[in-house]
């Protein structure tokens, strides 16, 4: 066989080939869809300031607690279309956080900022109440947030609701909880510096968010990201043993509830207080009143007392509420107004015997909130804040 001829049959060979395997891939991604098959996708793209960002008009199955379509606006945050200027007469508050209040476990109407802003318009009219909570976001992450996107819309009121363990063991690098480089505050000659790091490594900066939406269109694509995900966060897992300056021990999590036993402990919940007091300190620059919510843990709210009881046994501590009495404690030294949380949702817990963390795929009284949590979370703050809103 003469080489030319001997390419043009592997050329042929080479096309069978292709042919064959976008049958196949057709074939298997049909089929996928045709058994209804639900995998999480992606809602995240590179920030060159903050990390990572919720992406604009992204759309995506959450699975791992409860099950939703997630989907983000046009402005890359999980709420209703707003538009930057309000209406005449309309009073605006804006809502940073975590994953405890973009609620992905839950609809989007069923979250809290929905809730208190459906309570608050029945009390005192034209209330708008503006969910800017990422996952995963540290206390330096929701100051950035705030200052780069939050007042672009106009806030009357700014409410920072503070996870008990997230937002706190996020503050450091040495207790982070978060499986991505991000930004976080660090003490220098007596001064809080931003330390920024280069954008999440889990996110190619050559993929356009157009590609990483179609991926969340394609069954196959998002089955290959969901074992590639579990392979690195595996991986991170042990990286972050080694990057750590000091062994934590495994229940750490938890234990950043009660007195802290370790220095790097100490060291995050007094960064956390800082970061809470610049985040403040920006909102009075604007002059827009602050207020900090904090957020409660499953063990705190859980309807049966024995669990309780159990949990606070289990880390020898006086009470459940250390890691909430602290940041009160701090608020009221920062003279900022605060609502506490988990008593009042311990006392809803109570009365009715509901879990308020937990959904059907979740261990009992786990996790995030539920609607029902989300619920009662919702009209708190509608109670609370309603009278700082002008009638």
């Amino acid at each position: 066989m003469q080489p030319q001829e001997r390419r043009l049959s592997i050329g042929r060979d080479l096309l069978i080939v292709a042919a064959i395997l976008a049958i196949w891939t057709a074939a298997f991604e049909g089929s996928l869809h045709l058994a209804d098959l639900k995998v999480e996708g992606s809602l995240f793209m590179r920030d060159q300031t903050r990390g990572f960002r919720l992406r604009p008009l992204a759309g995506a199955w959450y699975l791992t607690e409860g099950q939703t379509f997630v989907t983000i606006n046009r402005r890359g945050y999980r709420d209703r279309e707003r538009v930057p200027a309000p209406h005449p007469g309309v009073f605006r508050i804006a809502v940073i956080g975590d994953s405890s209040v973009i609620g992905e476990q839950v609809r989007g109407e069923q979250t809290l900022t929905q809730v208190a802003e459906r309570a608050l318009a029945g009390q005192t009219g034209n209330v708008e109440v503006l969910n800017f909570g990422v996952p995963n976001y540290g206390l330096a992450q929701q100051y950035l947030t705030l200052r780069d996107d939050v007042f672009a819309y106009q806030p009357d009121l700014v409410v920072q609701a503070v996870s008990l363990t997230n937002a706190i063991l996020n503050s450091t690098r040495e207790t982070c909880v978060n499986e991505s480089p991000y930004p976080y505050f660090m003490e220098r000659d007596g001064r809080l510096e931003l330390y920024d790091p280069p954008p999440a490594y889990w996110l190619d900066s050559a993929r356009e968010p157009k590609l990483l939406d179609l991926e969340n269109h394609l069954d196959l694509a998002l089955l290959y990201l969901t074992a590639d995900r579990t392979v690195s966060d595996m991986a991170d897992i042990w990286a972050r043993r080694f990057h750590v300056k000091q062994p934590l021990p495994d229940d750490f999590y938890e234990r950043s509830l009660f007195p802290p036993r370790l220095p790097a402990v100490e060291k995050a919940w007094n960064i956390s207080e800082r970061t809470i007091a610049l985040t403040r300190d920006l909102c009075a620059s604007r002059h827009v009143p602050f207020w900090m919510v904090t957020l409660d843990y499953p063990a705190q709210v859980d309807p049966d007392p024995k669990g309780r009881e159990a949990f606070r046994a289990r880390f020898n501590s006086p009470d459940l509420y250390y890691a909430d009495s602290r940041l009160i404690r701090f608020a009221e030294r920062e003279n900022i107004p605060h609502i506490q949380a988990a008593p009042v949702l311990a006392d809803y817990a109570l009365r009715t015997g509901k879990c308020l963390h937990g959904f059907f795929n979740t261990p009992r009284n786990y996790g995030h909130l539920n609607v029902e949590g989300h619920s009662v979370l919702g009209a708190l703050l509608a109670e609370r804040l309603a009278n700082t809103i002008p009638r």
